[in-house]
């Protein structure tokens, strides 16, 4: 029997048209020329015959322009998913399509860190409610969690920071310059199968959490005129070492001349710029503003150092703080976090019948601090996790 040559298959499988390149002429050339182990049989059915022909190609044609295609096809069935679920949990407006930056972004993030053949079964496990239940859970909690852990133990994924995605905004808002949703909120809302809410940050089936990015403000209308005049009355924390976070000797005047007699909810009250809550009135309306200030104007660099504003400013930040719950729409949690994704959380109602003093005791035991912000604005000092 006469079998063939390769070059006759081959010519007979192209209809003859055998163009004169060293790699597809077999009588010439080394196995290494025709690099022979970079080949790929390449099928295709011809639209003329109807018959199936296969014929070779490199690994680069392969990697580099068929596959890129089916990737393309075989990602828009992702793509699609996480448009939907985008679009409910508020973090996608109903406008967009698969072809969306913030779907792009999604993708990207979510397929770096999961394998492919489980990227549709992970975005399919995030409407669990199992997931929002343990961070609700691990909100009471009296130590710090991660958010991104809980996501990781329970669909064994391996997701973490990325700015690109911390920083996206909810549906409606990416054009917003005055308040709109801060970092975070909308990854949230994407990886718990939250909302976000009229108004407020984070809505979990029906529990809301007010959350803030490390830095986040705390107050609202304060009146920064009489905050200003709480500053002035002190060295400022990056002074010397003797000097830093203490009385001036303006301050000592005014504490000695004008609250000899007064209490320190009086002091409170004209420099908090929010006014006092009755609780506050009622603790420190027991304490004497000049004792107070005999007993702890101490210098100490920086915050947390323990000075005489440090201890002082906490207290003011916590003051804002209440009054700033007040004034926005009833929330259940607090969440504070940092770009680790580590986040402490507080119930806001047990804040609420706090004193100042407690409610800094009450952060401290989760790494959470107040400051003061300078220059100084309406929005009220900050909160930070430190972790």
């Amino acid at each position: 029997m006469k079998y063939k040559s390769l070059q006759q298959v081959y010519t007979e499988s192209v209809n003859g048209e055998v163009p004169s390149h060293l790699h597809l002429t077999v009588n010439e050339g080394t196995a290494e020329e025709h690099n022979i182990n970079k080949r790929n049989n390449l099928g295709f059915k011809d639209p003329e015959t109807g018959q199936w022909k296969f014929l070779r190609a490199s690994d680069a044609y392969i990697d580099g322009v068929v596959k890129s295609q089916l990737d393309t096809v075989e990602s828009a069935s992702y793509l699609k998913a996480i448009l939907n679920h985008g679009i409910k949990a508020g973090v996608i407006d109903e406008s967009e399509g698969i072809d969306s930056q913030k779907v792009k972004i999604l993708y990207k993030y979510l397929s770096q860190d999961a394998p492919r053949g489980e990227l549709r079964k992970i975005v399919s496990s995030l409407p669990d409610k199992k997931l929002q239940s343990k961070f609700i859970q691990s909100l009471n909690e009296p130590t710090s969690f991660n958010f991104y852990n809980i996501i990781n133990n329970e669909l064994g994924t391996s997701f973490g920071p990325d700015e690109s995605v911390i920083t996206m905004r909810p549906a409606g808002e990416d054009k917003k310059t005055r308040g709109a949703a801060g970092p975070g909120e909308a990854l949230l809302a994407f990886l718990y199968n939250g909302r976000k809410p009229e108004v407020g940050d984070l809505d979990l089936d029906g529990t809301t959490i007010e959350l803030k990015y490390n830095g986040g403000r705390i107050g609202k209308d304060v009146n920064t005129a009489a905050v200003k005049k709480l500053v002035k009355m002190f060295f400022k924390l990056g002074s010397s070492g003797d000097k830093a976070g203490r009385l001036t000797e303006d301050g000592i005047t005014i504490i000695e001349n004008e609250y000899k007699d007064k209490t320190l909810a009086e002091f409170l009250e004209d420099h908090s710029g929010v006014g006092i809550s009755d609780i506050d009135r009622s603790y420190f309306g027991g304490i004497g503003a000049l004792d107070w200030f005999k007993e702890n104007n101490k210098a100490a660099r920086g915050v947390g150092g323990g000075s005489a504003f440090d201890k002082i400013a906490q207290i003011v930040a916590a003051i804002q703080m209440k009054a700033y719950f007040n004034k926005i729409k009833p929330f259940d949690y607090l969440g504070v976090f940092d770009a680790a994704g580590n986040i402490a959380g507080f119930d806001r109602n047990d804040l609420l019948k706090s004193n100042a003093n407690e409610i800094i005791e009450k952060l401290a035991s989760k790494s959470v601090v107040l400051t003061a912000k300078t220059p100084l604005d309406n929005a009220g000092f900050q909160i930070y996790l430190k972790k």
